[in-house]
């Protein structure tokens, strides 16, 4: 949940552009649903 802030947080402050954090996102996205199909 931390991650998902501070990258909002990025975000709105301009430091980073969409495109980087596409790949970030999606990394996140599919380790989150890796470790809930491992449970």
């Amino acid at each position: 949940m931390m991650i998902l802030m501070s990258c909002l947080e990025m975000l709105q402050k301009k430091q980073i552009d969409f495109n980087k954090m596409v790949p970030v996102l999606l990394a996140i996205f599919v380790f989150s649903i890796s470790y809930y199909l491992t449970e």
